[in-house]
Protein backbone atom coordinates (compact mmCIF):
# COMPACT_ATOMS: atom_id res chain seq x y z
CA UNK A 1 0.00 0.00 0.00
CA UNK A 2 1.53 3.34 -0.89
CA UNK A 3 0.95 6.05 1.90
CA UNK A 4 1.54 10.12 1.50
CA UNK A 5 3.47 11.56 4.57
CA UNK A 6 0.17 13.24 5.91
CA UNK A 7 -1.37 9.78 5.69
CA UNK A 8 0.95 8.46 7.40
CA UNK A 9 0.84 11.30 9.89
CA UNK A 10 -3.05 10.74 10.31
CA UNK A 11 -2.86 7.28 11.11
CA UNK A 12 -0.02 7.44 13.54
CA UNK A 13 2.47 5.89 12.00
CA UNK A 14 6.27 7.12 12.37
CA UNK A 15 7.28 9.66 10.14
CA UNK A 16 9.19 9.36 7.53
CA UNK A 17 13.59 9.20 7.80
CA UNK A 18 14.93 12.26 8.53
CA UNK A 19 17.91 13.56 6.25
CA UNK A 20 20.40 14.72 8.50
CA UNK A 21 23.09 17.68 7.72
CA UNK A 22 26.07 17.06 8.94
CA UNK A 23 28.20 18.13 11.94
CA UNK A 24 30.84 17.13 14.27
CA UNK A 25 31.58 14.41 16.46
CA UNK A 26 34.17 11.76 17.55
CA UNK A 27 32.89 8.60 17.30
CA UNK A 28 34.34 5.82 14.26
CA UNK A 29 31.79 4.51 11.88
CA UNK A 30 32.18 1.54 9.86
CA UNK A 31 30.19 0.13 7.07
CA UNK A 32 28.44 -2.94 7.99
CA UNK A 33 29.11 -6.15 5.80
CA UNK A 34 26.72 -9.26 6.40
CA UNK A 35 28.01 -12.53 4.59
CA UNK A 36 25.52 -15.04 6.02
CA UNK A 37 22.41 -14.42 3.30
CA UNK A 38 18.31 -15.48 4.02
CA UNK A 39 16.53 -16.54 1.10
CA UNK A 40 14.20 -13.77 1.63
CA UNK A 41 13.37 -10.04 1.21
CA UNK A 42 10.29 -7.67 2.29
CA UNK A 43 9.00 -5.76 -0.63
CA UNK A 44 6.02 -4.12 -1.83
CA UNK A 45 4.98 -7.50 -3.24
CA UNK A 46 3.58 -8.88 0.62
CA UNK A 47 1.46 -6.13 1.09
CA UNK A 48 3.71 -3.77 3.69
CA UNK A 49 2.84 -0.39 3.67
CA UNK A 50 5.62 2.33 2.49
CA UNK A 51 5.85 6.06 3.18
CA UNK A 52 7.03 7.66 -0.67
CA UNK A 53 7.62 11.33 1.38
CA UNK A 54 11.26 10.90 0.07
CA UNK A 55 10.89 8.85 -2.90
CA UNK A 56 11.77 8.85 -6.03
CA UNK A 57 8.05 9.19 -8.60
CA UNK A 58 10.10 7.87 -11.28
CA UNK A 59 11.77 4.81 -9.85
CA UNK A 60 10.71 4.84 -6.06
CA UNK A 61 14.05 5.36 -4.90
CA UNK A 62 14.04 6.61 -0.82
CA UNK A 63 10.71 4.97 -0.20
CA UNK A 64 10.41 4.02 3.78
CA UNK A 65 8.84 0.53 4.69
CA UNK A 66 6.06 2.07 7.49
CA UNK A 67 4.88 -1.96 8.44
CA UNK A 68 7.89 -4.22 10.07
CA UNK A 69 9.41 -7.17 7.76
CA UNK A 70 7.09 -10.13 7.34
CA UNK A 71 8.30 -13.20 7.44
CA UNK A 72 8.18 -16.57 7.46
CA UNK A 73 10.28 -17.74 11.16
CA UNK A 74 12.27 -21.04 9.97
CA UNK A 75 13.97 -19.19 7.57
CA UNK A 76 15.47 -16.60 9.40
CA UNK A 77 18.89 -17.98 11.23
CA UNK A 78 20.27 -16.99 14.89
CA UNK A 79 23.23 -14.54 15.05
CA UNK A 80 23.68 -11.86 12.66
CA UNK A 81 21.98 -12.35 8.75
CA UNK A 82 20.36 -10.22 6.02
CA UNK A 83 18.37 -10.87 3.09
CA UNK A 84 18.78 -10.90 -0.54
CA UNK A 85 17.74 -7.40 0.00
CA UNK A 86 20.41 -6.49 2.71
CA UNK A 87 17.67 -5.44 5.51
CA UNK A 88 19.55 -7.01 8.21
CA UNK A 89 18.00 -9.54 10.72
CA UNK A 90 19.31 -10.40 13.86
CA UNK A 91 18.21 -13.11 16.77
CA UNK A 92 16.83 -12.60 19.99
CA UNK A 93 20.77 -13.16 21.49
CA UNK A 94 22.09 -10.15 19.52
CA UNK A 95 18.99 -7.72 20.18
CA UNK A 96 19.66 -8.50 23.95
CA UNK A 97 23.51 -8.02 23.90
CA UNK A 98 22.68 -4.53 22.07
CA UNK A 99 19.24 -3.37 23.76
CA UNK A 100 22.01 -3.87 27.64
CA UNK A 101 23.87 -1.08 25.15
CA UNK A 102 21.46 1.21 24.80
CA UNK A 103 20.64 0.81 21.11
CA UNK A 104 17.20 0.81 20.57
CA UNK A 105 17.39 1.05 16.65
CA UNK A 106 15.36 -2.40 16.17
CA UNK A 107 11.90 -3.50 14.85
CA UNK A 108 10.63 -6.74 15.72
CA UNK A 109 9.58 -8.61 13.10
CA UNK A 110 6.11 -10.24 12.61
CA UNK A 111 4.88 -13.22 10.85
CA UNK A 112 3.64 -13.13 7.62
CA UNK A 113 0.93 -15.68 7.90
CA UNK A 114 -0.13 -14.10 11.37
CA UNK A 115 1.08 -11.20 11.88
CA UNK A 116 2.33 -12.39 15.06
CA UNK A 117 5.76 -11.06 16.70
CA UNK A 118 8.61 -13.55 16.38
CA UNK A 119 11.83 -13.90 18.01
CA UNK A 120 13.80 -11.89 15.28
CA UNK A 121 14.58 -8.07 15.00
CA UNK A 122 15.63 -5.88 11.72
CA UNK A 123 17.90 -2.80 12.25
CA UNK A 124 16.72 0.25 11.55
CA UNK A 125 18.93 3.25 10.40
CA UNK A 126 17.90 6.45 12.72
CA UNK A 127 19.23 8.65 9.86
CA UNK A 128 19.85 8.96 6.30
CA UNK A 129 23.48 10.87 5.32
CA UNK A 130 23.98 12.96 2.58
CA UNK A 131 25.46 11.74 -0.67
CA UNK A 132 29.48 10.71 0.08
CA UNK A 133 32.21 12.08 -0.95
CA UNK A 134 33.61 12.32 -4.32
CA UNK A 135 36.69 10.10 -2.89
CA UNK A 136 35.09 7.12 -2.25
CA UNK A 137 35.34 4.10 -4.18
CA UNK A 138 34.85 0.13 -4.10
CA UNK A 139 31.17 0.45 -5.89
CA UNK A 140 30.10 0.75 -9.43
CA UNK A 141 26.69 2.55 -11.10
CA UNK A 142 24.87 0.67 -13.70
CA UNK A 143 21.21 1.51 -15.27
CA UNK A 144 20.88 4.22 -12.47
CA UNK A 145 17.68 6.49 -12.79
CA UNK A 146 18.08 9.46 -15.02
CA UNK A 147 15.93 11.36 -12.42
CA UNK A 148 17.31 10.90 -9.11
CA UNK A 149 20.58 8.89 -9.38
CA UNK A 150 19.95 7.09 -6.29
CA UNK A 151 19.89 3.29 -6.91
CA UNK A 152 22.15 1.75 -9.53
CA UNK A 153 24.68 1.15 -6.99
CA UNK A 154 26.80 -2.07 -6.81
CA UNK A 155 29.85 -3.38 -5.00
CA UNK A 156 32.70 -3.87 -7.05
CA UNK A 157 33.67 -7.80 -6.72
CA UNK A 158 36.72 -8.55 -4.10
CA UNK A 159 36.98 -4.95 -3.81
CA UNK A 160 36.14 -2.79 -0.29
CA UNK A 161 33.24 0.04 0.17
CA UNK A 162 35.79 2.89 1.23
CA UNK A 163 33.52 5.44 1.91
CA UNK A 164 34.37 9.15 2.62
CA UNK A 165 32.08 11.96 4.09
CA UNK A 166 32.59 15.18 5.35
CA UNK A 167 31.33 14.10 9.12
CA UNK A 168 29.30 12.10 10.71
CA UNK A 169 26.05 12.69 12.90
CA UNK A 170 26.56 10.93 16.43
CA UNK A 171 23.51 7.91 16.28
CA UNK A 172 24.06 4.12 15.96
CA UNK A 173 22.49 3.58 12.40
CA UNK A 174 23.30 5.39 9.45
CA UNK A 175 21.84 4.46 5.93
CA UNK A 176 23.24 5.87 2.98
CA UNK A 177 21.83 8.21 0.61
CA UNK A 178 23.18 5.80 -1.89
CA UNK A 179 20.85 2.52 -3.30
CA UNK A 180 22.41 -0.39 -3.69
CA UNK A 181 20.41 -2.30 -6.87
CA UNK A 182 17.45 -1.20 -9.28
CA UNK A 183 14.72 1.08 -8.06
CA UNK A 184 11.56 0.09 -10.45
CA UNK A 185 8.03 1.97 -9.10
CA UNK A 186 5.63 -0.56 -10.40
CA UNK A 187 1.48 -0.19 -10.99
CA UNK A 188 0.29 -1.64 -9.56
CA UNK A 189 2.40 -0.77 -6.39
CA UNK A 190 2.59 -4.16 -5.46
CA UNK A 191 4.62 -4.54 -8.50
CA UNK A 192 7.61 -2.14 -7.31
CA UNK A 193 10.97 -3.07 -6.39
CA UNK A 194 13.15 -0.68 -4.31
CA UNK A 195 16.84 -0.60 -3.89
CA UNK A 196 17.99 -0.45 -0.57
CA UNK A 197 20.83 1.70 1.55
CA UNK A 198 23.79 0.43 2.95
CA UNK A 199 23.81 0.53 6.88
CA UNK A 200 27.15 2.43 8.78
CA UNK A 201 27.03 1.62 12.18
CA UNK A 202 28.46 2.74 15.29
CA UNK A 203 31.94 1.90 17.41
CA UNK A 204 29.70 0.50 19.72
CA UNK A 205 27.74 -1.90 17.23
CA UNK A 206 31.01 -2.94 15.88
CA UNK A 207 32.00 -3.93 19.12
CA UNK A 208 28.81 -5.76 19.60
CA UNK A 209 28.10 -7.59 16.13
CA UNK A 210 32.15 -8.46 15.22
CA UNK A 211 31.61 -11.40 17.65
CA UNK A 212 28.92 -12.57 15.27
CA UNK A 213 29.62 -14.97 12.34
CA UNK A 214 29.70 -13.54 9.05
CA UNK A 215 29.72 -10.26 10.43
CA UNK A 216 32.96 -7.10 8.92
CA UNK A 217 33.38 -3.85 8.29
CA UNK A 218 34.81 -1.00 6.10
CA UNK A 219 35.66 2.09 8.47
CA UNK A 220 34.23 5.00 6.98
CA UNK A 221 36.70 7.97 6.55
CA UNK A 222 35.82 11.16 7.51
CA UNK A 223 37.30 14.40 6.49
CA UNK A 224 36.93 16.56 9.59
CA UNK A 225 35.79 15.61 13.17
CA UNK A 226 32.46 16.25 13.69
CA UNK A 227 29.66 17.44 16.33
CA UNK A 228 25.82 15.51 16.70
CA UNK A 229 23.41 17.99 14.80
CA UNK A 230 19.65 18.85 13.85
CA UNK A 231 17.48 16.77 11.42
CA UNK A 232 16.27 18.80 8.46
CA UNK A 233 13.37 18.22 7.02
Amino acid sequence: MRLTSRQCQRRGFAPPRHIFDVGQGKMKYHVLIVGRLLRWHSSPADGGRYDMAHGCTRCGAGAVRIDPLFVSPSTCKTGVAATYKLQVVVSKDVFDRLSVAGVTCMRQLVDKKTKEPVEFWSLEPEAMLPPWSKESKGFQVESQCLQCHRDGFFNTPKTSLDLVYAAMPAVDVLATWEHFGISRLGTPFEESLFAIPRLIVSDRMRDILSGFKGVEFSEVQTMEPIQPSVPTR
